[in-house]
């Protein structure tokens, strides 16, 4: 991993594989003692003359966690480790801290870890009362000759990533709204990877799909397809900023009717149409992927919020090309359909309406990019967005498992 972003006008960071020769140059340690490192990662602060004003080295290798604190690896799984932290000194060197331990925090939201550990300081420090930072019970203290006392010491991921935010946040030198988007993006981004993983997506490109399944897919999508626009409509309801309110209007348009192709290429199979449109109940991971959205904006009244749901559904089909289309095909022939595109026009139909640089799923990043503000909104849309993705997960596994024969 290595990449580098504009993390506020003035200030950038770099985030890397940690190595065996850290690169905090002259940095020196102050409130942290430095241990080693498995699996981490270096983040690292400049100016705009490239000068380096804070580095943060995160360890997330259990592994290593567990040899440094005398735990056992199982214990230590759900747990991110600052492994270095340091600073030029003054109050630059502090809010490049700041700006450091929030990225790196960012990393260990990204790979669901839920606890911080640290070793710093036995006292209170600027550091220990900025994460609000509270000794491990049971771990003795660690005397390091000339530089004191030193404990372990944890705090919540949440609470550290909400500290770090309002610390380093400046009204003279804000955070970028499009460094904050960039998580949601990064765990799209592993979203994606997993999907393709799907028992669903395997079997496509295996040939072992089953008419049965596809139509059982199909049947599904359409219990929530079909409230689409309604949804959509609510949401244009709901906002009151004009820009967001266009971009409903527009995300609506483009899908009116959009439930009637998944009753066309059901009724060319020969399926039970009204069945699926009037009596259907969704299957459960369906009707939990559907809660997620109806409250979002039924309840919560949130169109922000609500587009965590499209960006799980939507950035599916967003992503999928013609080997995919080619693949499903081979499978639908294989069934003895003599035209797989008649049955196959919802999935090909919203490559075209999902992707691309004008589709659903960039409006919606594109959008959320300027509307993210600070790090409690985009921890709640992080929640909400790890629900709508997991669902969907689980969708495409069950339309296989669901069906076996």
């Amino acid at each position: 991993m290595n990449s580098k972003s504009s993390i506020t006008p003035s200030l950038s960071l770099s985030i890397c594989t940690a190595t065996p020769s850290p690169a905090y140059g002259a940095l020196l340690p102050r409130e942290v003692l430095a241990t080693p490192t498995g699996n981490g990662l270096e983040i690292t602060v400049q100016d705009a003359e490239q000068q380096l004003l804070a580095y943060v080295r995160l360890d997330l290798d259990p592994a290593s966690i567990a040899a440094s604190t005398g735990q056992s690896v199982a214990r230590m799984s759900p747990v991110a480790w600052l492994a270095d932290v340091r600073r030029v000194p003054g109050a630059l060197g502090e809010r490049a801290q700041s700006l450091a331990l929030y990225a790196a925090l960012q990393q260990a939201r990204l790979e669901n870890r839920q606890q911080l550990g640290v070793t710093a300081v036995d006292d209170a420090t600027p550091l220990s009362r900025m994460l609000a930072l509270s000794p491990i019970a049971g771990l003795p203290a660690i005397d390091v000759p000339g530089r004191g006392g030193f404990r372990h010491h944890a705090q919540r991921i949440d609470v550290a990533l909400a500290r770090s935010f309002a610390d380093a946040q400046s009204a003279l030198d804000p955070i970028a709204p499009a460094f904050l988007a960039a998580e949601v993006d990064a765990l799209l981004r592993r979203y994606f990877e997993r999907m393709w993983q799907t028992r669903w997506f395997r079997a496509v490109e295996a040939g072992t799909l089953t008419r049965a399944q596809y139509v059982y897919t199909l049947s599904n999508m359409h219990q929530f397809v079909r409230y689409t626009t309604r949804i959509l409509a609510r949401c244009v309801a709901a906002s009151d900023d004009s820009q967001l309110r266009l971009h409903f209007l527009r995300h609506l348009q483009g899908e009116i009717n959009h439930e009637v192709i998944i009753e066309r290429d059901l009724a060319v199979l020969g399926e039970d149409v009204p069945y699926v449109v009037e009596q259907m109940a969704a299957n459960l991971p369906t009707r939990q992927f559907m809660a997620a959205q109806e409250s979002a904006i039924g309840f919560h009244r949130d169109p922000i919020l609500l587009m965590a749901a499209p960006l799980a559904a939507e950035g599916i089909s967003g992503h999928l090309d013609q080997r995919f289309m080619d693949a499903l095909h081979a499978n639908v022939v294989r069934w003895g359909v003599a035209e797989p595109e008649r049955v196959t026009r919802f999935y090909s139909s919203h490559i075209d309406y999902d992707g691309g640089d004008d589709g659903h799923w960039e409006g919606t990043m594109a959008m959320l990019a300027t509307h993210l503000p600070d790090e409690p909104a985009l921890a709640r849309f992080l929640s909400m967005l790890r629900v709508t993705t997991d669902a969907m997960l689980r969708c495409y596994d069950s339309w296989i498992d669901e069906l076996p024969l």
